[in-house]
């Protein structure tokens, strides 16, 4: 549903603070970093495996508001559209 340090602290019922040390500890990368990966490597996944969902589809399952907000993202963290993404398999 969203993409913050934040949200994700509040489902574990820790502060954001204590949150990203348990993450720089066990993964060497920021809490923000992680999350990037997260997400990515979750609308990877997607389109491996779910070919009959669309863009819009997986952009929503992520908690993007849109297609293009996800586009943007998902091209600035994964280096290529996710249409060129999907093209691959």
């Amino acid at each position: 549903e969203s993409h913050e340090v934040q949200y994700y602290a509040d489902l574990l019922n820790l502060s954001p603070k204590y949150f990203g040390t348990v993450i720089r500890q066990t993964t060497g990368i920021k809490a923000s970093q992680w999350i990037v990966r997260y997400v990515i490597t979750q609308a990877k996944s997607l389109f491996a495996y779910r070919p009959d969902l669309t863009i819009q589809q997986i952009a929503h399952q992520l908690g993007f508001p849109d297609q293009m907000t996800f586009s943007r993202y998902f091209k600035a963290n994964a280096g290529m559209s996710p249409k060129k993404y999907r093209s691959q398999f």
